[in-house]
């Protein structure tokens, strides 16, 4: 949970004041530019990282099968939010898809994951 929480808020410091609720880029975030320092430069949705790592952490530590249900239903719904983001992010930053070869990891490193070596 606590993880989960930590990498919401590198997100949120990146952002700044390009962070918006919406699926398209902000107006500040276009006249800033496309970040790709910090945690934006090991992952590219740190923040939905961080709230899938939440809501896993909180379904273990209650021991809730629904929690954990609902957590996978977020991954889902976030990972379809994301690849719409990604297209408007293409179509408004000339450089993302090279960000995104230079990033390939959307939520999670590969080398957290237990199968990465596989």
């Amino acid at each position: 949970f606590l993880v989960g929480a930590g990498v919401i808020v590198l997100g949120l410091n990146e952002l700044g004041s390009s962070l918006s609720p919406w699926p398209v880029p902000a107006e500040k975030a276009i006249d800033q530019g496309l970040i790709t320092s910090g945690i934006f430069s090991k992952i590219r949705h740190p923040i939905y990282s961080g709230l899938i790592c939440c809501l896993a952490g909180l379904s273990i530590t209650t021991a809730s099968v629904y929690r954990l249900l609902f957590t996978i239903a977020l991954y889902y719904c976030l990972d379809i939010k994301s690849d719409f983001e990604e297209k408007k992010l293409m179509e408004t930053f000339s450089d993302y898809e090279k960000y995104k070869k230079a990033v390939p990891d959307k939520f999670f490193p590969d080398s957290m994951l237990p199968w990465s070596d596989i």
